[in-house]
């Protein structure tokens, strides 16, 4: 039986005062999303069904985010292969 590994890693994440930018890597065919979530916990924004990039960029408005630690967590089929923190001033 073979088995398939993919590549699925978060190259990075920058905010400022404008938009979150997210740069991941996938060659992953199974289903891949990312989550961004407050440090309490609180999920502030979700992307589902990534598609597969050598690299990828997705991007979202930072207004209305609270000043706080975040952490960006890239999944594949459910499970957390790969994350970073990031910090809203």
């Amino acid at each position: 039986m073979k088995t398939e590994e993919y590549i699925i890693i978060l190259v990075g994440v920058t905010a400022d005062d404008k938009e979150v930018t997210i740069v991941y890597s996938s060659d992953s065919r199974n289903e891949v999303s990312v989550k961004v979530s407050y440090s309490s916990g609180k999920t502030v924004k979700t992307f589902e069904h990534i598609a597969p990039a050598e690299q990828g960029v997705l991007t979202f408005p930072s207004s209305g985010l609270m000043p706080g630690t975040y952490t960006c967590a890239i999944y594949e089929n459910g499970t957390e292969r790969d994350s970073r923190s990031f910090n809203i001033r």
